[in-house]
C-alpha cells in the first residue's frame, strides 16, 4: 500500500489491468508504519540555531528552514506555501532579492517547499551570498525576517492569488506534450501527496483564497522555530568545524542566533500584478505543415526563417535569435567577457524574466558555437514585448563598478568550482578545450577573467554590437507578416553594421593526426577518484557514415556500460556517446572510478573495442544488427514532441546543418540501405587499431581507500620492505 504505479500506454485498458495484476499482484502487502506521521522534521537542537557547514567547493549559501504545520500542507488546493514562495522569492524591483543585491550581499534569493508526505513539508528561503554577504550574514538573516514581518502585517493580497490561479488554469488547458516516460514519471511523483478521489485537481489548481489562513501561516515563520544553515568556507565565516556527520563525513559547527526587533523596510514591497499574463490565447489560422520553414530574410544583416508550426495547435511561440560578432571568437578573454556580458544583461532583466517565467514565457541567453543565442518559449501574447526589452538591455548591458565586481567574483567562483567538479566533468572540460575552437578550459577562463578590469568590460560591452550578423527562427503562433515585422524591428533596434560572411568565425573540430597517434593527455585533480575519457574520430560526415555511427554508437554505448560498469565494476559512471560536430563524427567513452587508475581504464577501453572487432559476429550478431537498425530508424523518424522540440530541430538544420531540413530523414534512409557487412566494415574502420586518430584524457585524482595501483620501487627498496622466508 506504499507503492504508486503509473502505466501509460496505447494498449486497451483491460489488457493493461491484467498485465499489472500479473506483474505486481504477487507483491506482498506489508503493514509498514509511516515514519513521518508523528515525527517532527526539525529538532529543538536545530531550531533557533545556525549550522555552519564546510563545503568541498567554493559555495556561499544561506538557507532559512521551517517545518510547516500540518494544516497548511494538508490543504493542497489552497497553495499556502506556493503563495509564500512567490512573494518571498520574487525577483521584482522592490523585492528582498533586489535589496540584498543592491547592498552587495547576495547574488540571488529563492524560496520553495520540500514536500515529504501528504502532511509533512519544509519551507525554505535561500540566499546565494556574496563574500561580503557571508561576512554580514547576521544582517542578511535580519532582513529576511524583516521581509517576513512586512508580510505578516500586510498579508498576501488577492490579486497575487488570482494571478497564480489564472496561470495554473491556463497551463492546464494548454499543456505541453512530453515523452511518454516524462509524463508517467511526472504523474508518479505527484501521486503520493494527493488522494486519488481528487487527483490531480488539488495538485494543479488554486481552489480557495483564505487571507486569514495565509496570515496564520506567516506568523509561524519565526526565528524560534527556524533552522539556519550557512554553507561557506570557515575562512569567510570565522567559524571552525567542531563535528563530523557520520554518513558522508561533512564537517560542521552549531551556533545559536537571535535577531533584533523586526523593522519595516521601505525598499521591500509586494510584487505588482503580473504584466506578462496572456490575455489573448487565440490560435491563428494555419496552413498544412511543410517540411521546411519559410526563409523570410537573407541579406547582409543575417538570415531568418519562419514556420507557423501547424503540427502544434497551441497559442505559443518558440524563437531563436543568434548573434555573431567579431568579438565572439573563442579566445579565453573574449569568452569570459561574453559570460560577464550575459550575466550583466540577465541581472538587468531579473524583474522582467521573473514575471514572464511565472506567466509561462521563458527566456534564456547562452553562448555556444561562437554565437550569442537568445531563446524565448511560451505563450505568444506578450512574447514580442519581452523580446524588445531584452534587445534594449543587450544594447546597454553596462553595470556599475560595484556590480561588475560582484559579477566577476561570482563568475570566478563558477570557473574555480568547475575545476573542483567530479573527475568525469573535469576530463570533459579538458577534452573540449583541446578539440573545439570555442571551448576554453575553466582554468584558462579563470586566468583570463582574473586579469579583466572594469574598463576592459565597458569597452567590450560597447563594441560587441557594433558589427553583427543575426541568425533567427520564429516558430509558432504568429503570421508570416508578424515574423517579418519582428525581423525588421530586430535589425533596426540592433543598429549594427553587417558582419560579412567571409570574415565570420566558425566552430571547428581539431582533426587528429592519423600517422602519429594515438595520443594521451595526463592531468591531475585534487578531487577523489580518477577518470579516463577516450575520443575516437571517425572521419568527415556523409549520410551513410553518420547512419553507421548511429547504429554502432547505440550498440557500443549499451555494451560499454554493461562491460565496464556491470561486469567489471570499474566505476559508477561508465558511458559511451556519439557526436556529429562541425561535420566531424566523434565517438567518446568515459569511466570515473575510485578503484582503477586512468591507465588501467584506458587499457580496458581498448580491450573492449578489440574484442568487439575481433569477435564482431558474436558481439553484434546480424539479428541484433537488424533490431538496433530498426530502433535507430524509428528514433530518427519520430516527429517532434512539442513546439520547442520542433523549433530546436529546425534551428539546428538551418544554421548547424547548412540548411539541410531533411537531415534526419536522409540519415534514416541511409540506415535503411546499410547492410550488416557494411556496418562491420565501418566498425573496423572506426574502432580497429588502424584508426590512430584517438585522444585520451587521463585524469589522476586523490587516492581513495578503494584504489588499487602498483607503486614504483627499486629492487633494493622492495627487499627492504619485505622479508625472506
Amino acid at each position: 500500500d506504499k507503492m504508486y504505479l503509473v502505466i501509460y500506454s496505447n494498449q486497451p485498458l483491460e489488457s493493461l489491468k491484467q498485465q499489472v495484476v500479473k506483474d505486481f499482484g504477487p507483491i506482498e502487502k506489508r503493514n509498514v508504519r509511516d515514519q513521518l506521521s508523528d515525527a517532527n522534521l526539525l529538532s529543538k537542537d536545530q531550531e533557533g540555531h545556525i549550522f555552519y557547514i564546510e563545503p568541498v567547493r567554493d559555495v556561499r549559501d544561506l538557507t532559512l528552514t521551517w517545518e510547516l504545520p500540518t494544516w497548511a500542507t494538508s490543504d493542497m488546493g489552497a497553495k499556502y506555501p506556493q503563495l509564500l514562495s512567490y512573494v518571498l522569492g520574487n525577483g521584482a524591483k522592490n523585492s528582498l532579492e533586489a535589496l540584498l543585491k543592491k547592498q552587495g550581499l547576495a547574488e540571488s534569493v529563492s524560496s520553495d517547499m520540500m514536500r515529504l508526505s501528504e502532511t509533512k513539508a519544509l519551507f525554505m528561503l535561500s540566499v546565494d551570498l556574496t563574500t561580503e554577504g557571508v561576512e554580514k550574514r547576521e544582517e542578511v538573516i535580519q532582513e529576511c525576517f524583516d521581509a517576513i514581518g512586512m508580510l505578516q502585517k500586510t498579508g498576501i493580497p488577492e490579486y497575487i492569488y488570482r494571478d497564480l490561479q489564472k496561470m495554473a488554469l491556463i497551463n492546464y488547458e494548454w499543456q505541453t506534450r512530453h515523452s511518454a516516460f516524462e509524463y508517467a514519471q511526472s504523474i508518479a511523483s505527484q501521486l503520493p501527496y494527493e488522494k486519488l478521489s481528487t487527483f490531480p485537481s488539488k495538485t494543479l489548481f488554486y481552489d480557495s483564497y483564505n487571507p486569514k489562513q495565509i496570515r496564520k501561516l506567516l506568523n509561524t515563520l519565526t526565528p524560534e522555530n527556524c533552522f539556519v544553515s550557512v554553507v561557506a568556507s570557515p575562512q569567510l565565516t570565522d567559524v571552525q568545524p567542531e563535528s563530523e556527520e557520520k554518513w558522508l563525513g561533512g564537517k560542521y559547527a552549531i551556533r545559536p542566533f537571535a535577531i533584533n526587533a523586526i523593522q519595516p523596510l521601505p525598499e521591500i514591497g509586494l510584487p505588482k500584478q503580473n504584466p506578462f499574463i496572456p490575455t489573448n490565447l487565440q490560435i491563428l489560422p494555419k496552413k498544412p505543415a511543410q517540411n521546411a520553414p519559410t526563409q523570410i530574410a537573407n541579406d547582409l544583416f543575417g538570415t531568418s526563417y519562419y514556420t507557423p508550426a501547424p503540427e502544434f495547435s497551441v497559442p505559443e511561440i518558440s524563437w531563436f535569435i543568434s548573434l555573431k560578432s567579431p568579438l565572439i571568437d573563442g579566445t579565453p578573454e573574449h569568452t569570459a567577457l561574453l559570460d560577464l556580458f550575459t550575466r550583466t544583461a540577465s541581472e538587468k532583466l531579473t524583474s522582467q524574466l521573473f514575471f514572464a517565467s511565472f506567466a509561462g514565457l521563458h527566456a534564456g541567453v547562452s553562448q555556444a558555437d561562437l554565437k550569442l543565442t537568445l531563446q524565448i518559449n511560451g505563450y505568444s501574447d506578450k512574447a514580442k514585448i519581452l523580446l524588445d526589452e531584452m534587445i534594449q538591455t543587450f544594447k546597454n548591458a553596462k553595470p556599475t563598478a560595484s556590480e561588475f565586481a560582484i559579477y566577476k567574483e561570482s563568475l570566478l567562483t563558477t570557473y574555480a568550482n568547475n575545476q573542483k567538479a567530479m573527475p568525469f566533468m573535469q576530463a570533459n572540460d579538458l577534452m573540449a578545450s583541446v578539440i573545439y575552437n570555442d571551448s576554453p578550459s575553466s582554468k584558462a577562463l579563470y586566468n583570463a577573467l582574473d586579469k579583466i578590469t572594469y574598463e576592459d568590460y565597458l569597452k567590450f560591452a560597447g563594441d560587441i554590437s557594433k558589427q553583427l550578423y543575426a541568425e533567427t527562427l520564429f516558430a509558432g503562433n504568429l503570421t508570416k507578416s508578424q515574423a517579418e515585422d519582428i525581423w525588421a524591428h530586430l535589425v533596426t533596434n540592433l543598429a549594427s553594421t553587417p558582419y560579412p560572411l567571409n570574415e565570420q568565425h566558425q566552430k571547428s573540430v581539431l582533426v587528429l593526426s592519423g600517422d602519429n597517434g594515438p595520443f594521451a593527455i595526463s592531468d591531475s585533480t585534487s578531487m577523489q577518484g580518477n577518470a579516463t575519457l577516450l575520443l575516437i574520430e571517425e572521419g568527415s560526415f556523409t549520410y551513410e557514415k553518420r547512419a553507421a555511427q548511429e547504429i554502432l554508437g547505440t550498440t557500443l554505448g549499451e555494451a560499454f556500460f554493461k562491460e565496464l560498469r556491470t561486469k567489471q565494476q570499474t566505476g559508477y559512471i561508465a558511458r559511451g556517446w556519439k557526436r556529429d560536430v562541425a561535420d566531424e563524427l566523434l565517438q567518446f567513452f568515459a569511466v570515473q572510478s575510485a578503484s582503477h587508475g586512468p591507465d588501467d581504464l584506458l587499457s580496458r577501453f581498448e580491450l573492449f573495442l578489440e574484442t568487439f572487432i575481433k569477435d564482431f559476429s558474436n558481439e553484434f550478431s546480424e539479428e541484433k544488427f537488424e533490431e538496433v537498425k530498426k530502433g535507430v530508424i524509428t528514433t530518427l523518424t519520430n516527429p517532434p514532441t512539442n513546439l520547442v522540440d520542433l523549433s530546436s530541430r529546425l534551428y539546428t538544420f538551418a544554421y548547424v546543418k547548412h540548411g539541410d531540413f531533411n537531415y534526419l530523414e536522409n540519415i534514416a534512409q541511409a540506415a535503411k540501405a546499410l547492410t550488416y557487412d557494411q556496418v562491420r566494415t565501418y566498425a573496423n574502420e572506426f574502432f580497429s587499431r588502424k584508426n590512430k586518430r584517438r585522444l585520451a584524457v587521463l585524469l589522476q585524482g586523490a587516492p581513495t581507500a578503494a584504489a588499487f595501483h602498483f607503486t614504483e620501487i627499486t629492487p633494493a627498496a622492495v627487499k627492504n620492505q619485505g622479508s625472506f622466508r
